[in-house]
């Protein structure tokens, strides 16, 4: 994962929304490869790393940069991987599997609380026809209701861990 890391690093493009994308694939990358294989030390810094550059990405896209997207030849200048409201319910859903497998279900549950009621804004935002996501989203409601299995199966993990029916 170095060498990947080396080449993240030193990209370079006007876009910074895709720069930014980049490393936040990469990061959760890493994560998922820490949590696999219960490296729960090396995930928190990691993970935190990731909610940081989620967070500077969505001060980017607040001055509607994602609007401003030109398509390019190069495939790497075309790197949209997920919407920054998917890829935010991404993240609580890392955080929620690194609370759980730390033995943190106290936490665990108040972050599924939190992430169930996130999902349900970004459901309703997805039938709202105004405030539909970009063409290039068009996946939008299946990436979501994927999302939102993945953490009801975390939501019964957590439950039966804590002894709870």
């Amino acid at each position: 994962m170095q060498p990947c890391a080396s080449l993240i690093e030193s990209y370079s493009s006007q876009n910074l929304y895709q720069i930014d994308c980049l490393k936040i694939f990469f990061l959760i990358l890493q994560v998922t490869h820490f949590l696999q294989c219960g490296q729960m030390k090396s995930v928190e810094s990691t993970l935190k790393n990731l909610q940081n550059y989620l967070t500077i990405l969505a001060q980017r896209l607040e001055n509607q940069q994602e609007q401003r997207i030109v398509l390019s030849s190069s495939p790497i200048v075309n790197f949209y991987w997920m919407h920054m409201d998917h890829l935010g319910m991404l993240v609580f859903l890392l955080t929620i599997i690194h609370a759980i497998q730390t033995g943190s279900l106290e936490k665990a549950q108040k972050l599924i609380d939190k992430a169930l009621a996130n999902l349900q804004k970004l459901k309703t935002k997805e039938l709202d026809k105004q405030n539909r996501l970009p063409l290039m989203f068009h996946n939008s409601t299946f990436v979501t209701n994927k999302l939102h299995i993945m953490i009801l199966e975390n939501q019964i993990r957590c439950s039966i861990a804590m002894g709870n029916r």
